[in-house]
């Protein structure tokens, strides 16, 4: 589980269990390839993925209802956010002192993540 603390919250990445090969949690994980891959081929904000989503994390920090419900998850209270630039969606859930980021899904992608 990767972690760092932004406010009052503890903001993790994880997953519903199922981890990488290095243990760490797949929203991690998801968050690293979409980076590279920005980094790569957008050349005009090489490093819009990560200022992106650390602000979206800052953001939810602060205000963690902000997201709208998630309505096709099997686990309660899921909700997810439009990092719109970069078009991805973080799912997330709140329990308390922990934002937890389950999955890190770009809209292209047909299906939402199984949570």
């Amino acid at each position: 589980m990767n972690s760092f603390r932004k406010t009052n919250f503890l903001i993790a990445c994880v997953s519903m269990g199922s981890h990488d090969a290095t243990g760490k949690g797949i929203p991690a994980l998801q968050i690293r390839k979409a980076a590279q891959w920005w980094a790569e081929n957008r050349s005009a904000a090489p490093d819009a993925v990560r200022t992106d989503i650390g602000s979206a994390l800052g953001l939810l920090a602060a205000h963690p209802g902000i997201g709208a419900r998630y309505e096709g998850a099997k686990v309660k209270d899921i909700r997810r956010l439009l990092v719109r630039r970069i078009g991805y969606f973080l799912y997330y859930r709140v329990t308390p002192g922990t934002l937890e980021v389950l999955a890190v899904w770009h809209v292209s992608r047909r299906k939402q993540p199984s949570l």
